[in-house]
């Protein structure tokens, strides 16, 4: 077992998704001939400047899914079979972790071809309302419903209906300084910005020139951003909700079904293989992630950055929701838009992993029970 061909499968695991493509994976491991074990866990560099649609940790530890998701597909081309997963629950979601130990066997199948890893794209603008293949729509709930740690939600007929109550929490992220500030630092503008590497290139965004020019704006003229409190913020709302739910077959939205890291690991594994499969049958894919405004406030009712206001609204949205859709806001949710496309936007730049050696990982927690 070279470091070579882990460097190569951590290379192919790092096009996982992650929220403003903050890339939040910590990736330690230990080698013998024919076995690899892999620690993964948030990066506390991540943690010191997270996202604040991420108090808890919740997105990173769904990213961390997203990863492994990948790295064992990136195993299984080079002969190496998922043995065992471990999970490590900490204090919190930050100080947890998850090991994986991958034996060499002739009998692993890959789940989906290399190549689709890094073909995975997304796209922000208006799809055809023409329904996707009823395979691929089945595909994707029987891939949900035979996990034992997610849940799904559809929504066609009624997914206008489910819109209205969206809007309600993209009005909140447009109007609090706080979401709207850390929502255009994942952006990067331009060739100076030194962290482009781990932001989201505006380019890549995939929506109009227009907003583009919007965005634009509001980081370069700060005061500009008052506008949304009174009353313009019906523009970008519009924009990020209502026009991708207006435009596409249907809306799907996943939801953990307890909060802990091997929940929301799983939960990301399930997420990032839907989304491939969306792909390569050459069908567009956007999450929709309002639902973390709902869950920085249950998961930290007391946090200061929501007003008095705001916190009233998140709790009639959550209870609308919950009785209208039986869809709990209040636990890990991340919806997505699928339906087709003419056009299709890449993935964002990556950053090199920092891979660590961890000599005795396979010792404490594959040889022996934990």
């Amino acid at each position: 077992m070279t470091t070579e061909k882990i460097k190569k499968w951590i290379e192919k695991a790092k096009s996982a998704p992650s929220g403003g493509n903050a890339q939040p994976w910590s990736v330690a491991f230990e080698s013998t001939p024919g076995q690899v074990a892999f620690r993964l866990k948030i990066d506390e560099s991540y943690r010191k400047k997270k996202s604040p649609m991420d108090v808890k940790g919740s997105a990173a530890a769904l990213a961390l899914g997203s990863f492994a998701f990948n790295l064992e597909v990136a195993a299984a081309h080079d002969g190496f079979k998922l043995q065992k997963t471990t999970y490590i629950e900490g204090s919190d979601l930050w100080s947890s972790s998850a090991i994986l130990s991958f034996v060499e066997s002739s009998e692993v199948l890959p789940e989906v071809d290399l190549q689709a890893l890094e073909n995975r794209f997304t796209n922000r603008l208006a799809f055809e309302s023409k329904p996707i293949p009823e395979k691929l729509r089945n595909k994707i709930k029987q891939t949900i419903e035979s996990s034992e740690n997610v849940n799904i939600f559809e929504f066609h007929e009624n997914k206008m209906a489910f819109a209205k109550e969206l809007m309600r929490l993209e009005k909140i992220r447009w109007q609090n300084p706080f979401l709207l500030g850390g929502f255009l630092k994942e952006i990067s503008f331009g060739r100076k910005d030194k962290s482009r590497g781990d932001k989201i290139p505006l380019s890549q965004l995939g929506i109009p020139l227009q907003d583009q020019v919007l965005l634009r704006v509001l980081v370069y003229i700060p005061p500009i951003r008052y506008m949304f409190r009174m009353g313009f913020h019906k523009i970008p709302v519009y924009q990020g909700v209502v026009k991708p739910v207006k435009y596409c077959d249907r809306v799907f939205f996943l939801q953990a079904k307890h909060h802990d890291f091997k929940n929301c690991f799983q939960f990301g594994k399930e997420f990032q293989k839907i989304w491939i499969y969306v792909n390569q049958e050459k069908v567009s894919f956007q999450p929709l992630a309002a639902s973390f405004i709902a869950l920085n406030y249950w998961l930290d009712p007391e946090n200061n950055f929501y007003t008095k206001k705001q916190r009233l609204e998140i709790k009639s949205v959550t209870e609308s929701i919950r009785s209208k859709f039986s869809l709990d806001l209040s636990q890990l949710a991340i919806g997505f838009r699928v339906g087709h496309t003419d056009g299709e936007f890449g993935r964002a730049p990556r950053k090199e992993v920092n891979l660590q050696e961890e000599p005795g990982l396979l010792e404490r927690y594959i040889h022996s029970e934990v």
